[in-house]
């Protein structure tokens, strides 16, 4: 073979190896490490090779940034003139002139050794490693191994380089092994997963997380005309009634009215204090100041405030400072997991099957809560709970059998108090 196209062996070799390294980069990134595992317990020494090499991610993902480096360097280098020598004297036979031969010939084999390069040695290996990453990793991992090797001192110093300068400007260097997925793609991945095998509880968890950021403290309290708490003027055994009733740990202390808290009132505080305040002037020396939180924060922002502040209880106020409800913490434990309850609670769940496919909905279940049960979507002016709901749509206090149809879910109230809904049953409509 005369030189010339013994130089043109070597380009396409260079194409190849620079081949060679693309696929290896995302092969690498894109086999899955439990597949793996799974073939080493089978004895295959290839997987458990190419499982190191896995496990040591940014070392390799650095030496295939070398090798693609050094091949497309060479290729430039020795590929280019070859061509270009083959090229030339087809052009001096059509009559040109020197120079114009010589530029043509640069121009042609420039463009040639591009389209090589981008096709044999980019795009294809690059769709062979995505569509196949595991039949592809196994077959790359032992020269890679290798080649990792040889070049061990060179890759370390090039790593250690690069990193004190990414420093000097303020800057941590990044691990090609973090793996961080935006919101998006935590929703794609649970849909993926929804047509698994995984189990729908974990699921659902996973589902109320990445809901959670889009609820706000509104959502998820108890209203005002749900709290259970103490006046400053009341009697231990008074005291101890409502706390028999409701089995709560902490309870808001109010002096005239709702609106207006004196402080949180824990019961162990009592047991510590050893006597039972019997007077509002005890009863004030054991009380906590109260968080107040505006209905319109969000739940992780209301995490951080009750964890920041080591608080379990927080007053909830509307826009015009009033008492609107109180959360706690286990409220947003539930918006997560699901109602929990404790050994105390005296409260079923608030959507309870009934016969004939009916439900039955307590009024004070989240508008969330109730499109996630049901699987409906549902757009609420103002409403935060399915009575709210309700109301918004009727525009008038309801009357016992009303219907409100949400999605192909038809509400009835079942039972009032007063001005509010005290019961709703749902059955699909027609």
């Amino acid at each position: 073979m005369t030189g010339p196209w013994l130089a043109v062996a070597a380009a396409f070799a260079l194409v190849a190896l620079n081949g060679f390294f693309v696929a290896t980069e995302f092969a690498l990134v894109k086999v899955r490490p439990t597949r793996l595992d799974e073939l080493a317990r089978r004895g295959s020494g290839a997987a458990r090779r190419t499982r190191r090499l896995v496990d040591r991610l940014d070392e390799y993902l650095s030496a295939t940034q070398l090798g693609i480096t050094l091949a497309s360097l060479a290729l430039g280098w020795i590929g280019e003139p070859a061509f270009a020598h083959l090229i030339e004297p087809v052009a001096t036979r059509a009559g040109l002139a020197p120079a114009t031969t010589e530029a043509i010939a640069a121009a042609l084999s420039f463009l040639l050794i591009t389209f090589l390069h981008i096709v044999f040695g980019e795009l294809a290996p690059k769709s062979l490693a995505i569509q196949r990453p595991e039949g592809t990793a196994l077959a790359v991992s032992a020269p890679m191994h290798w080649f990792h090797v040889v070049f061990y001192p060179a890759i370390w110093a090039l790593n250690a380089v690069a990193a004190a300068a990414l420093r000097l400007i303020g800057l941590k260097p990044a691990s090609e092994s973090e793996t961080i997925h935006t919101e998006e793609e935590l929703r794609l991945i649970v849909a993926s997963m929804r047509s698994g095998k995984a189990g729908s509880r974990r699921l659902d968890v996973v589902e109320r997380t990445l809901r959670l950021p889009q609820r706000v403290a509104r959502d998820l309290m108890v209203p005002r005309q749900d709290i259970a708490y103490f006046r400053l003027d009341q009697t231990p055994e008074e005291r101890r009634e409502i706390a028999r009733k409701t089995w709560h740990s902490r309870y808001p202390v109010i002096e005239s009215d709702i609106d207006h808290i004196a402080g949180i009132f824990n019961v162990r505080d009592a047991f510590v204090a050893g006597s039972d305040p019997r007077t509002p002037e005890e009863m004030r020396a054991l009380l906590r100041p109260p968080l107040y939180v505006p209905e319109s924060m969000s739940a992780e922002a209301l995490f951080r405030e009750l964890r920041g502040r080591k608080q379990r209880l927080a007053i909830v106020v509307d826009e015009y400072g009033g008492t609107a409800g109180i959360v706690t913490v286990q409220d947003l434990i539930d918006a997560i997991v699901g109602e929990t309850g404790d050994e105390y609670s005296q409260e079923g769940a608030w959507i309870k099957p009934l016969a004939g496919g009916r439900f039955h909905i307590d009024p004070r279940t989240s508008v969330a809560d109730f499109a996630e049960h049901f699987g409906v979507q549902i757009e609420a002016e103002s409403a935060a709970s399915v009575g709210g709901l309700v109301i918004e749509r009727l525009r008038r206090i309801p009357a016992v059998g009303d219907k409100v149809a949400i999605g192909p879910w038809e509400l009835t109230v079942e039972e009032m108090d007063g001005p509010r809904i005290a019961t709703l049953s749902a059955a699909r409509s027609g």
